[in-house]
């Protein structure tokens, strides 16, 4: 019989698969596998607690997720989704519990070296499976992929459809799942290599950044640029960093100069049709969504509306070209209100602090940049919660250099302990 622990490893090498099986649930099954996820992380995160409650730890940011979950679940009895999906469903069906367990699980497992160098290597695959894929996609945009972003586009767009599609390789079947798994397992990965110090970082990381062009998605562009800054903060001499960054910098655009010309791509109509199309700042969808926060927010500050998407917001939105108010900082406030803001922000400035703190004592960057590069998303996009799996590795990475970094300050001090004697 499995104990506890070694399902907890069994399930994170299945997530490792997840762009396959999404793949094979969406297409083939007609189901959404992330679903049966979630159900399966808290029934299991109940069961796991239960087993190790006098062991448990609980991280001091866990309870404010927890909270979180628990704010959306009442509002469900006053917005009427608990009558529309029934009282489990609301339950099992909450990303927001499902994360909480998670991060018990994860930070209450110890991870060895063999787990993590297995995992680093089905990263680098993923890398390389991904950018090959992208390529595919370049001639043939709907291989190994869904209709969702073909069918956005008019007769007209097709014929700049090059710039316009978005490519999203290999994680083509879970909405966002480029930008908030396969750029943070890329941040991971670097991070895991410059630490190693492996001169072959180069490698993925210009493999990661062409398939982020490719994506023609700007918050994922800028994400990778993120993750690239790991170069800069690991080297305590800050004129070697920004020596090294520079040269990898434009060793980056020549190759991607060179590869985008080699594909045919016009730079020009790349930038003007997909980088900068709206030619200006304030004419982008983001910044006017401001104006319509204004409108809505005041009207519940406190408590938020319920994460209602109604249809004066839809209106409004509709308005100034978006289909809500697309920034992720601002539907938060207007959907739960400072009350509901203050505990998801909360946890995430105290994850983001404990994974600073432990790149700044042991060297390893890979799971901070990966969470900044979520925290970067959420400017652009509504997507709330962390429940994606580079995103969830970003936290087992972190624990594994936690308690490496421990497990040799304990080694150290009992030495001076048996010099001392």
């Amino acid at each position: 019989m499995y104990s506890p622990n070694k399902i907890v490893i069994k399930l994170l090498f299945l997530m490792l698969l997840w762009p396959i099986i999404t793949y094979l649930g969406v297409n083939h099954l007609n189901q959404d596998p992330t679903t049966w996820l979630i159900i399966f992380t808290i029934v299991f995160g109940l069961f796991y607690i239960f087993h190790y409650w006098k062991k448990i730890q609980f991280p001091i940011f866990s309870p404010y997720v927890l909270i979180f979950s628990i704010y959306i679940f009442l509002w469900s009895f006053f917005n009427g989704k608990i009558i529309d999906n029934g009282f489990l469903r609301t339950i099992l069906y909450n990303k927001h519990l499902a994360i909480f367990f998670i991060v018990v699980i994860v930070y209450n497992t110890n991870f060895n070296e063999i787990f993590i160098s297995k995992v680093i290597y089905i990263f680098k695959w993923t890398v390389i499976l991904t950018i090959i894929v992208s390529l595919i996609q370049v001639i043939r945009p709907t291989f190994y992929n869904t209709t969702y972003y073909l069918n956005s586009l008019t007769n007209s767009e097709l014929d700049f459809s090059q710039y316009l599609l978005r490519r999203t390789s290999i994680f083509s079947f879970e909405k966002n799942s480029f930008g908030l798994s396969f750029i943070p397992l890329l941040s991971i990965l670097i991070g895991y290599l410059l630490h190693k110090r492996n001169k072959y970082f180069m490698i993925f990381l210009v493999l990661g950044g062409i398939s982020s062009i490719l994506t023609n998605t700007r918050y994922v562009m800028v994400s990778f640029i993120i993750v690239t800054f790991q170069i800069v903060v690991l080297e305590k001499n800050k004129t070697k960093a920004l020596a090294n960054y520079l040269i990898v910098l434009i060793t980056f655009i020549g190759v991607i100069y060179f590869f985008l010309d080699k594909i045919g791509y016009d730079l020009i109509e790349w930038y003007n049709n997909r980088l900068f199309a709206e030619g200006a700042i304030t004419e982008t969808t983001r910044y006017k969504a401001i104006s319509n926060f204004l409108i809505f927010f005041p009207q519940a500050p406190i408590f938020g509306n319920g994460g209602i998407l109604t249809e004066k917001i839809i209106s409004a939105s509709a308005a100034v070209g978006s289909s809500q108010i697309h920034v992720g900082y601002l539907i938060l406030l207007v959907y739960w209100g400072i009350v509901g803001a203050l505990f998801l922000l909360g946890f995430w400035f105290l994850l983001g602090k404990r994974l600073y703190n432990t790149a700044k004592k042991t060297g390893y960057w890979g799971s901070f940049f990966a969470f900044l590069t979520f925290l970067w998303a959420y400017t652009t996009m509504t997507v709330d919660s962390i429940f994606y799996y580079g995103l969830i590795f970003s936290l087992v990475f972190d624990k594994y250099f936690n308690d490496l970094y421990n497990k040799k300050l304990i080694s150290m001090k009992n030495v001076i302990l048996q010099n001392e004697r």
